[in-house]
């Protein structure tokens, strides 16, 4: 198998507070591949070897050249007079894979039956990003400063004439990737059936190995082991009532991000901040620079989940069922670059705009220390529960139905290096709480239906309670080492987005062609419309922060709250495929 596919995207980014001169030019390539070999060796053994791949770029190319700086106002969230960056990414990655599935009776003296599988792979990938500035460095404007009595006469000033914002800029903060990782799987498994009990057991062995193509190949070399377990009962003997119960360490796959701003790769340069000199009208006021590579804990543990799930299905009748389905997940091992200089005072700076109360602030007084480690006392924990209902086809009609209950708590965004929250103290204020990107309600209501004419009908009904998000401020000051750093103003996920609701539907008709038979359907996909916002700008603004005296530290507002992605518009596809 070979497929081919081609993305490109006018305005990528383009949105509430990014304007289309700011946006960028997405084409994406890609190529996948697969060859797949099997063999049934005899009546109880059974081969597979199969070799896949995947070579894939994405660049993301500025609208207005790679010559020309990219403009942002700190006042507004405008990023407006073209992109910050160019982006160009290369991926590669194969895998061969070979797999004995072995099966055996009465291994343990009668009425048991197994199914063992005994497999292993390498894997070998490859991720190069090349992501330079956009003229060399980029304005980071303060429409406030220029003329005006409103908010928005200050804003078409700036636009009119930018010059009259000049505040800062931001320098550095390139990647220049080149990155290579291997990985080796081995595992042994296990499906036996004992009368009305099926267990599922298997052990896999994982070591990875990876680093820089033009450097030390091995900076990264890990070996794990990962358990798993399940089993399935026929509580009754009847095939009509199932309980069963899994748990499994899952660890995280072998990428890039893992290790690529370690220090000896050499991938990312410094990012600095220089300010605008009235007096030489020139940016050439050094305020700070801040190192983004870091050393390696090579001890570190490797990032995984550990899931235990119970589940619980009854038949209802010959072509209906209900199941029940609680989750649990656990992250363990979270990874992220921590700064392990502890030069911190701490302050509580007064008036806090949200709570009325004081914001914790802490004031980095000497140069950060970077460690990509596991990070101290990151956690994330998933929860949930699923009913669902399925009445299969039959009668001309079919319908599925679930109701999902979930909860997403703790204090790390992500469960690889970029959490930004353990990079400086000031993340870890607020931390814990519930994490973004999920709801906590979800409804979901199907069904098809077989029409006059042979003409077939869908229906799809999605309701997704409203996720969470939190505000936070950005600290600021250039006698800090920890300049430009935000802090939650409130507990995290204090904020939720607005409720989901978004209805799809699909007609079909077959027409039979001798051999051949021609499918004819059209799509629709949020047939309402909806423009539910999917996302929002959580910053209030600013914490201008006095080094003298933290308590007459100020506050300065800006847009706060206003939306940033919506939910996609009405679209309408027309298809057909041929069947043979």
């Amino acid at each position: 198998m070979a497929f081919y596919d081609d993305r490109v995207v006018e305005n990528r980014g383009a949105g509430g507070l990014l304007l289309s001169t700011a946006a960028r030019l997405q084409e994406s390539p890609n190529w996948e591949y697969n060859a797949t070999g099997e063999s049934l060796l005899s009546s109880t053994n059974f081969l597979s070897v199969k070799f896949t791949g995947f070579s894939g770029r994405d660049d993301r190319l500025p609208n207005d050249g790679a010559d020309k700086p990219g403009r942002n106002d700190d006042s507004t969230g405008f990023g407006w007079d073209n992109a910050a960056f160019t982006l160009k990414q290369k991926v590669e990655r194969a895998t061969l894979d070979a797999s004995w599935s072995l099966f055996a009776d009465g291994l343990f003296g009668g009425g048991d039956s197994h199914t063992f599988k005994f497999g292993a792979n390498y894997e070998w990938g490859a991720y190069d990003q090349q992501q330079p500035r956009n003229g060399g460095f980029s304005y980071y404007d303060r429409s406030s400063r220029c003329p005006g009595a409103t908010a928005d006469a200050r804003t078409a000033a700036y636009f009119a004439n930018p010059a009259c914002a000049a505040y800062s800029s931001d320098r550095g903060n390139e990647i220049f990737l080149d990155s290579v990782q291997r990985g080796i799987n081995v595992y042994a498994q296990d499906s036996f059936r004992l009368r009305r009990l099926t267990v599922n057991v298997g052990l896999r062995y994982t070591r990875y190995s990876a680093g820089f193509a033009n450097g030390d190949t091995s900076v990264y070399e890990v070996s794990l082991l990962a358990p798993r377990a399940g089993l399935v009962w026929d509580v009754f003997g009847t095939a009509k009532t199932a309980l069963k119960a899994h748990y499994g360490r899952y660890f995280l796959g072998m990428f890039a991000y893992l290790y690529d701003r370690e220090v000896s790769g050499g991938a990312y340069t410094p990012s600095e901040i220089w300010d605008y000199n009235a007096v030489t009208g020139k940016y050439d006021k050094f305020v700070s620079r801040t190192l983004t590579t870091a050393t390696l804990d090579t001890g570190a543990g490797h990032p995984y989940t550990d899931q235990f799930l119970v589940s619980v299905e009854q038949e209802l009748g010959r072509t209906s069922s209900l199941g029940l389905d609680l989750i649990h997940r656990e992250d363990g091992d979270i990874f992220a670059m921590v700064n392990e200089n502890d030069d911190y005072v701490v302050s509580q700076i007064p008036g806090n705009p949200l709570t009325g109360g004081t914001q914790t602030v802490y004031a980095l007084k000497s140069a950060p220390r970077f460690v990509l480690e596991n990070a101290p006392g990151g956690f994330r924990r998933y929860n949930s529960a699923i009913l669902r209902f399925e009445k299969r086809h039959s009668d001309g009609w079919s319908m599925r139905a679930s109701v999902v209950w979930s909860e997403l708590l703790g204090n790390a965004v992500k469960n690889n290096s970029y959490v930004p929250e353990f990079q400086d103290r000031n993340g870890r204020v607020n931390a814990d709480g519930k994490l973004t990107s999920y709801s906590t309600w979800e409804g979901k209501l199907s069904a098809s239906f077989d029409l006059p004419w042979g003409f077939k009908a869908s229906a799809y009904y999605t309701y997704l309670s409203g996720e969470y998000w939190t505000p936070y401020a950005r600290v600021s000051s250039s006698a800090l080492k920890n300049n430009a750093t935000n802090v939650n103003l409130t507990e995290r996920g204090s904020e939720q987005l607005d409720d989901r609701n978004l209805v799809d539907l699909r007609f079909s008709k077959d027409f039979p062609l001798g051999n051949l038979k021609l499918s004819l359907f059209a799509d629709g996909f949020n047939i309402f419309n909806s423009d539910t916002a999917t996302a929002v700008d959580g910053r209030w603004g600013t914490i201008n922060y006095n080094a003298t005296d933290p308590s007459k530290s100020t506050w300065a507002g800006r847009v706060y709250g206003a939306p940033t992605a919506m939910e996609s518009p009405r679209q309408i596809r027309l298809g057909a495929r041929v069947a043979f």
